[in-house]
């Protein structure tokens, strides 16, 4: 199965309003984490 690059943005997209990710950009890139993670991280 091949996604489309307009696809996997709005994926990610949906995923950041739901505050399932985050993301930085770090130049012309974004890089994305997970959330959980980060809130485990904080917690331990």
């Amino acid at each position: 199965m091949q996604w489309s690059d307009q696809t996997i943005k709005t994926f990610l997209n949906r995923l950041h309003k739901k505050n399932a990710i985050r993301f930085e950009k770090s130049g012309r890139n974004y890089l994305y984490e997970l959330q959980q993670l980060l809130e485990k991280k904080k917690k331990a």
